[in-house]
Formats: structure tokens, sequence, C-alpha cells
């Protein structure tokens, strides 16, 4: 047993310590090795096309945690590089990222909405947000979409349709039975609030958040 273990920190050791090329890092990103994959995921710092960065991406699907989270840490650092938002702008880029919000280590659901707010193409990102949202029922999805509107509140556009969605569901999950949501829709509420100034839609939201009986929603708004 020893002489496995041994052996396995040997390993791990020479190959941190291995540096990779480009087309290496991208090969191992296709292994099946979980060795193979955390080892090009410490060495990439840079996507050269779009279809390098799904490779990335498909890793969010791993079945392990700890692929999944340094995946998304590795992506959050990649999409504040000006020379990948063309790549982190395309609509498909756009749509796996959403799909992989609910993700069940919150350490991932974190870092994908860090990225979404600084995706330029903020209106796409809200309206697959709002799309999810008039069909999702289960708290902790509700949770990290909301997390993620709030995100990106400040670039909600009232000349766009998609705010009567919006308000809508705002409205709708300011009175959920489970006071978190109820919690993420005061933020929203307060950060609109802000950049809103008299709207009569937000301000009727505001006036019922600060009667809950929760002292968390309530406190929210502050």
């Amino acid at each position: 047993m020893m002489t496995n273990l041994t052996d396995l920190t040997e390993k791990a050791y020479n190959l941190l310590n291995k540096s990779l090329d480009y087309n290496s890092i991208m090969e191992h990103l296709q292994s099946d090795d979980l060795i193979n994959i955390s080892l090009a995921l410490l060495n990439i710092d840079i996507i050269e096309d779009q279809e390098h960065l799904i490779i990335l991406i498909d890793l969010l699907n791993s079945s392990d945690s700890r692929i999944r989270e340094l995946t998304s840490s590795v992506l959050k650092k990649l999409s504040t590089g000006h020379e990948h938002h063309i790549f982190f702008n395309k609509e498909k880029t756009i749509n796996i990222l959403i799909n992989q919000i609910t993700d069940k280590n919150p350490k991932v659901c974190k870092n994908i909405i860090n990225i979404l707010g600084v995706i330029n193409n903020k209106q796409l990102v809200i309206n697959n947000l709002v799309d999810n949202l008039k069909n999702e029922k289960e708290t902790y999805s509700l949770y990290w979409h909301l997390e993620a509107l709030q995100e990106i509140a400040a670039h909600l556009d009232l000349n766009d349709t998609t705010w009567d969605d919006v308000f809508n569901i705002l409205e709708e999950y300011s009175i959920h039975e489970e006071y978190p949501i109820r919690e993420q829709i005061s933020y929203i509420i307060k950060k609109l609030n802000k950049i809103i100034k008299n709207n009569n839609k937000v301000n009727s939201i505001k006036e019922k958040l600060s009667e809950d009986p929760n002292f968390y929603v309530r406190f929210a708004l502050k």
C-alpha cells in the first residue's frame, strides 16, 4: 500500500513539473485520466478558438466535482482576457454555461455566474435566464438562476420586451414560500431601484418585500 502511495506521489510530482505545449494541453483535456486532465487545467492560460473553448467547457459535465470546480475557475480566469471575449460571447457558449449554473457544487455555480457577469452579450444571457425561470420550480435551481439575474440586473433594458417577463418573475417569486428565494428578489429589487428611479413596478415589489415576515428578506433591501 505504501509503495502505491509513494508511486502515485512521485507521479503527481513529476507531472506537476512537466511543461505542456498547447496541443498537449488540448489532448490531456480530452483524456479519461483525471490526473492528466488536472495537469492540463493547471497549465492552460489561453484558448485559441471556439472549438477548444467548448472542449474545456465540456469538463463542467465531469462526474468529479473537483474537476468541475477547477474547470470553472480556469474558465473564470480566461473570461477576463480581452482576447477571449469573442469566444465567450458566442450563443453556444452562453447556452452551455447557463445550463451548468445549477451544479451541485456551489463554487462552480458562483464561478459560472462571475463569467456571465463579464460577458458582453448581456441581453442573450438575460433572455436565457428568463426562459429558464419561467419553467423552473426547484428551489436550488431557482436560487442560482436568480443569483445570476442579480449579477447582471444593472443591464436590464426597460425598452426590451424581456423586461415584462422579468417583472412577472420578480413579482411571482416575491411571495415564494422559501425565504432564500424572496431574499434573492430583494437583492435584485435593491439593485434595480438604484438604476431605475421611480418605477412603479419596482416600487410595488419593494413595498411588498419591506413588509416580509423574514428579517433577511427585509434586510436585503437596505
